[in-house]
């Protein structure tokens, strides 16, 4: 059996590869800037997220599905065509973006 790929691919195409990848990758950017808001160091996000692949493997799909929940959750309610970056994703970064900072902040 022979599969060609096409060599090139119209706009609509690269966008939603786009759109794809960012549904992918956005959790583990998520949980990468968590965790460096939580240890205070960059270099230690990254050693956390290798040497604890069980839970970040966890965390990942736990707020992969918090991110397609409030997707979908904010499609019911609109007509409109999609944005470019489903809203529940940018939600549920900030939320948890919030939630690290809080918990970094100590308490006087």
């Amino acid at each position: 059996m022979n599969i060609s790929l096409p060599l090139r691919l119209s706009r609509p195409q690269l966008l939603a590869a786009g759109q794809l990848a960012l549904i992918l990758l956005s959790p583990l950017i998520l949980i990468a800037a968590c965790q460096t808001i939580s240890l205070q160091s960059l270099p230690q996000a990254v050693q956390w997220l290798f040497s604890h692949l069980e839970a970040a493997g966890l965390w990942y799909l736990a707020v992969l599905l918090l991110q397609l929940a409030l997707t979908a959750l904010d499609a019911l309610g609109r007509r409109a065509p999609r944005p470019a970056l489903p809203q529940g994703f940018l939600l549920s970064g900030l939320c948890a973006v919030y939630l690290a900072l809080l918990g970094s902040v100590p308490l006087a």
